[in-house]
């Protein structure tokens, strides 16, 4: 942890352990591809920007969803491995 961040609560740094524990190993890597690929992290363009059609908004926000979690996992994961380098 660098100097100038706030030390991180007991109950903080044991929910970032569990997050390690769950998504290091290979069968999280598995299930991490898995959300990606649910989530269609790395499209740009939607289904129906491809067709020409118009973006239905209910599920362009679903979507959207899905990629913020992923991402937030993914930031779960590198703050612990942050967090086990002190």
């Amino acid at each position: 942890m660098s100097e100038d961040s706030a030390p991180v609560p007991k109950a903080d740094e044991d929910l970032l352990r569990a997050y390690l524990a769950v998504f290091k190993n290979e069968a999280g890597q598995r299930v991490l591809r898995h959300i990606s690929k649910m989530a269609r992290v790395e499209w740009t363009i939607t289904e129906e920007e491809t067709r020409g059609q118009p973006i239905d908004p209910v599920k362009f926000q679903v979507g959207e969803g899905m990629r913020r979690l992923y991402w937030k996992i993914q930031a779960q994961i590198q703050t612990a491995e942050l967090l086990g380098k002190d």
